[in-house]
């Protein structure tokens, strides 16, 4: 029979991939349509241009790790769930 314990881990996983699919569906579009153009048109227009371009593809590959990570997080939280259920602790150890 599923514990309590395993029961917390599924509603708080459950919760954070919510999140995390809030932000990867609401929060980094905006960030990579309105916020990453004013940071290329900044660097651009305060650097010098060899500077601008190494700055701007850093931010490039900054927001595709961000894209990635979501991903990561999500298949992390889905084994460390399923794991929950077979590798149970005994109660009898907390009480």
């Amino acid at each position: 029979m599923v514990d309590s314990r395993v029961g917390f881990i599924w509603i708080y996983a459950l919760v954070v991939m919510f999140a995390t699919g809030v932000i990867e569906l609401v929060i980094m579009p905006v960030l990579k349509s309105k916020y990453l153009p004013v940071l290329i048109n900044n660097a651009n227009d305060t650097l010098p241009p060899a500077k601008a371009a190494e700055i701007v593809s850093h931010m490039q590959n900054i927001f595709t790790v961000m894209h990635y990570f979501v991903y990561f997080l999500i298949f992390g939280l889905l084994v460390y769930m399923l794991l929950s259920l077979f590798l149970k602790e005994k109660e009898q150890y907390y009480v």
